[in-house]
């Protein structure tokens, strides 16, 4: 059977998830990465700093950016999550105290 993973490494502690779905792994990381960067603390202010840390401020405006809100995320099939996984993911390539991944696996019994 196959499961997927979510690892991730914050402030020097790593931990992981397992999930029964692709969908299940993706929407974890893709909230564990909005919950780091204060999306979901003060929306205003990360859109906001979106532009200086991605550097197109056109590709990561309020209305431009991949889907965030929580009830959006869960609407997508889990090829579109894989994508919008790729675009968030994009943020934590030069932070040294975040980073993440989703591996997938099997168990076999």
């Amino acid at each position: 059977m196959n499961i997927w993973v979510y690892w991730t490494r914050a402030d020097g502690a790593s931990f992981a998830t397992t999930h029964l779905t692709e969908k299940g792994a993706y929407l974890a990381a893709i909230n564990d990465i909005l919950d780091w960067y204060g999306a979901r603390d003060d929306p205003d202010y990360f859109f906001k700093t979106l532009s200086d840390r991605m550097g197109d401020p056109d590709d990561w405006t309020a209305e431009t950016v991949p889907p965030h809100l929580e009830e959006d995320l869960k609407k997508l099939d889990s090829g579109e999550l894989t994508e919008v996984f790729a675009r968030w993911n994009e943020l934590t390539w030069d932070d040294y105290e975040y980073e993440c991944e989703i591996l997938k696996t099997r168990v076999q019994g």
